[in-house]
C-alpha cells in the first residue's frame, strides 16, 4: 500500500502561499506568478510573454550578472538544460511559472536563483528589443505549424467573450509596439510570486526557512480576480485557406466547472474516445497521416476549470468530407454505445500508473499541485493514482450523460479546419 505524502499548506508574512509536499524523489521549488494573457490589455498583449523572457536578463547576483551566466547556473544546479523535466519556465494564460529541480545539498541555490530573477532581472531597453523579437520568431514558429494553429483557431472559436480565445504567446504587431517603460513597470508589479511549490526530500523546517529568506521580502502579491466564465457552447464552423498540401480538422466541445473526481472520469471518456476514434480513422479507414482525441484539461498548462473534447485529423484533402463525418460519428457514438467495463478498467490503471510515474520527478509533481492549487484544491498524486483504479464504467457513462450528450445532442460542436488554397 502507497503512504500518501503529507501535504501541508502555510502562508508568508507578505502573503505568499508556501505548498509543501514530502517525497523521496530530488526536491524541486517551481515559483507561480499572476501574469499571462488574462492580465493584460489589448494595447499589450503579449507583454507576460515578453517579461519571461527577460528573467534570464542577469542579476545582481555574483555567479548570475549575465544570461550566460544564469543558464550556466540553471545547467550547474539541474545537470543538463531540458526545460520542462529538470527547470520550468512558460507563459500561459493565467500564469508563468519558474522552477527548477535538483540535489538537496543545491535547493537553496535554486530558489536564490528563482528569487532573483523575479526580484532584480536587469532589464534595458536594448533587451526589451531583444526578447520582443524573440517573442515574435516563437509565434511565427507555431503559425507556420499547421497543427498548432489549429488550437488557438479552435479556442477563438469556443470563446466569445472570455479571455482564453487569446493566444497567451501575444498579438505580433502589439508585441512589436510594446516600450521598454511598460514592460518594465509590468514585470515589477506583476511578477511577485503568488505560490512556491516545494516537493521531494527536504524537510519542511528547511522549505520554510529558505522560503522565507528568499521570497519573505517581495511584496503583497497582486490578487486578480479570474475573468467572467463563458461555460457556453457553440454551433460554429471556421475554416481557413493556407498553402499547404493537406487538410488539417478539429472539432471539440468544452465543459465547465467539474469537480475533480468528474475531471478524471471525463479523461477516462476522452481515453476511450480516442482509441475508438484512432481505430476508426487511422486502422479501419486508414484516410489520416495524424489522428487524436482526447479530453483536455491543460491546454497549454492552463489551471482553469475548462475541460475540451476535441477530435483531430491530418488528411489528404480528398478525404475532408469522409474524415469529418467520421468524427461527427465518434462523437455520437460516445454518447450512446456505453463504455465496456473492462476497456475501462484498463485505461484507469494506465492513468494510474502514469501518476506514479509523475511522482518520480518532483519537478512534475509540483506541477501538478500548482494546477490543483489554481485549482483551488490540492492533490497528491498518489490519490489520482488510487482514484483512477477505483473508477467504474457506470461512473464514466454518467459523467458523459451530464457533460458530452446535451452538448452533442444540440448539436453545438465547434468545427476547425485548415485546408489548402
Amino acid at each position: 500500500m502507497i503512504k500518501v505524502p503529507r501535504i501541508r499548506e502555510e502562508t508568508l508574512g507578505n502573503g505568499i502561499k508556501v505548498i509543501y509536499a514530502k517525497s523521496r524523489a530530488y526536491p524541486a521549488i517551481l515559483a507561480v506568478i499572476r501574469a499571462g494573457s488574462f492580465y493584460e490589455t489589448e494595447d499589450n498583449s503579449g507583454i507576460s510573454h515578453v517579461s519571461e523572457h527577460l528573467l534570464f536578463s542577469g542579476t545582481n547576483q555574483d555567479g548570475m550578472r549575465t544570461e550566460d551566466e544564469i543558464y550556466y547556473r540553471i545547467h550547474e544546479l539541474t545537470g543538463d538544460m531540458d526545460n520542462g523535466r529538470d527547470w520550468s519556465c512558460y507563459t500561459t494564460f493565467d500564469h508563468v511559472t519558474l522552477g527548477l529541480r535538483t540535489l538537496l545539498p543545491d535547493f537553496e541555490s535554486a530558489a536564490h536563483l528563482i528569487s532573483s530573477a523575479l526580484s532584480e532581472s536587469q532589464i534595458t531597453p536594448l533587451k526589451v528589443e531583444r526578447e520582443k523579437q524573440m517573442v515574435i520568431d516563437e509565434m511565427a514558429g507555431y503559425s507556420e505549424s499547421n497543427y498548432m494553429a489549429l488550437i488557438p483557431m479552435f479556442l477563438n472559436a469556443v470563446f466569445k467573450q472570455h479571455p482564453m480565445r487569446k493566444y497567451p504567446g501575444g498579438d505580433t504587431e502589439k508585441v512589436r509596439n510594446l516600450l521598454y517603460e511598460n514592460v518594465l513597470n509590468f514585470y515589477r508589479e506583476m511578477f511577485v510570486p503568488e505560490a512556491i511549490i516545494i516537493t521531494g526530500n527536504v524537510p519542511f523546517s528547511e522549505a520554510m526557512r529558505v522560503s522565507e529568506a528568499y521570497f519573505g521580502h517581495f511584496g503583497q502579491p497582486k490578487r486578480v480576480y479570474p475573468p467572467n466564465d463563458e461555460p457556453e457552447n457553440y454551433d460554429e464552423r471556421v475554416t481557413m485557406h493556407a498553402g499547404l498540401q493537406r487538410s488539417h480538422l478539429m472539432t471539440g466541445l468544452k465543459v465547465f466547472n467539474t469537480s475533480a473526481r468528474e475531471r478524471d472520469l471525463l479523461k477516462l471518456a476522452g481515453a476511450y474516445f480516442g482509441r475508438r476514434f484512432y481505430e476508426k480513422i487511422y486502422t479501419q479507414e486508414a484516410i489520416a497521416y495524424y489522428c487524436y482525441g482526447s479530453y483536455m484539461t491543460r491546454i497549454w498548462e492552463s489551471a482553469l476549470n475548462y475541460g475540451f473534447l476535441v477530435a483531430s485529423v491530418n488528411c489528404d484533402e480528398k478525404f475532408f468530407g469522409h474524415a469529418q463525418e467520421i468524427i461527427e460519428e465518434s462523437f455520437w457514438e460516445l454518447t450512446a454505445l456505453g463504455f465496456p467495463s473492462e476497456i475501462i478498467t484498463q485505461l484507469g490503471q494506465s492513468f494510474s500508473n502514469s501518476y506514479l510515474f509523475i511522482r518520480e520527478n518532483s519537478l512534475n509533481t509540483a506541477r501538478l499541485l500548482m494546477a490543483d492549487y489554481l485549482r483551488s484544491g490540492v492533490r497528491h498524486p498518489d490519490e489520482y493514482t488510487s482514484s483512477f483504479r477505483a473508477y467504474s464504467a457506470q461512473m464514466v457513462e454518467d459523467a458523459v450523460k451530464k457533460y458530452i450528450t446535451p452538448v452533442v445532442k444540440a448539436g453545438l460542436l465547434t468545427r476547425i479546419a485548415i485546408v489548402p488554397k
